[in-house]
């Protein structure tokens, strides 16, 4: 495929999501501009040493002992498994926790036009959470349904739709519930999902998300 179109193949890959080389029949590849998409970070990790409490990593690392708990799911008495890994910042968050996806992104519609995102389904009611801090916008549109525009600290534009509820607005910090999964706007009947993009500018096409997806959500 890139040799056809004279195009370095690491680049093609890159520029679409596509991971371990894998096509899908029906998506429109991106040949031109080749966009290379966004790489978010993975912020900071600690691995657990025997012996260590969530308030002495806490202490090692000038962070307070809620926020780690927090960032890490840690409910109040869980036990640390040495030689795990613990996060220290939140880097870049899975926006869906144990959602399921695929690469959709790319897709061409009935109408002509591409999916511009990825789908991320979950049950209906689970938690949308910012995967990154920023300022969070709502509204709602007529074919969105109830949809969130949020401006990263890391530069990156990240919007969503179709969901049931909003959560938190304004300045948010990673982590934060922003909303629930749900089908509104013209995703009525389906499964619930979060309709989820990403835009390396505002006024930018969206890169796919996919790969960012994968390294934080599996």
């Amino acid at each position: 495929m890139a040799a056809a179109h004279g195009v370095d193949p690491d680049m093609l890959a890159r520029a679409n999501g596509i991971v371990n080389g894998r096509l899908t029949a029906g998506i429109r590849l991106q040949l031109t501009p080749l966009r290379v998409p966004f790489e978010p970070s993975t912020g900071q990790t600690h691995v657990i040493a025997a012996g260590e409490s969530v308030a002495s990593i806490a202490r090692a690392h000038g962070t307070a002992v809620e926020d780690l708990m927090n960032l890490n799911h840690i409910h109040a008495g869980e036990s640390l498994e040495a030689g795990e890994s613990i996060r220290i910042s939140s880097g870049w968050l899975c926006p869906v926790p144990g959602a399921q996806f695929a690469n959709d992104w790319g897709w061409v519609k009935p109408d002509g036009r591409t999916h511009e995102g990825v789908d991320v389904f979950a049950n209906h009611g689970a938690a949308i959470v910012a995967p990154v801090a920023g300022h969070l916008h709502q509204e709602e549109g007529p074919s969105g349904g109830l949809q969130f525009t949020l401006w990263g600290d890391d530069g990156v534009v990240y919007f969503g739709s179709h969901m049931d509820s909003f959560g938190a607005s304004g300045d948010v910090s990673a982590g934060e519930t922003i909303g629930t999964i749900g089908s509104t706007g013209n995703a009525a009947g389906t499964s619930p999902h979060l309709h989820f993009e990403v835009h390396t500018t505002p006024r930018d096409r969206t890169a796919n998300p996919y790969p960012a997806l994968v390294a934080a959500c599996e």
